[in-house]
């Protein structure tokens, strides 16, 4: 499965219908302070990840999903 900024950023044009582009997310970019999502957005994005990807994020691993590099990683893990 291809786990890479360019899903991570077609995810979040979906969660925050803004025109969020791939050269804007990298994977240093954090969700709140870079990217500006709202903690629902963070959510849904959580959400919409779990459901592309086929994988549950557990809540005790949420807290460690802070940038877009830290999810890549932790999916390519996953899955």
């Amino acid at each position: 499965m291809d786990v890479s900024t360019a899903v991570i950023c077609e995810l979040l044009r979906a969660v925050t219908e803004k025109d969020v582009q791939e050269e804007d997310v990298t994977l240093e970019s954090r969700y709140l302070e870079d990217l500006g999502l709202t903690s629902i957005q963070l959510v849904d994005l959580v959400m919409a990840i779990e459901e592309r990807f086929n994988v549950e994020i557990e809540d005790v691993d949420l807290a460690k999903l802070r940038t877009v590099g830290q999810t890549v990683d932790y999916l390519k893990q996953k899955t």
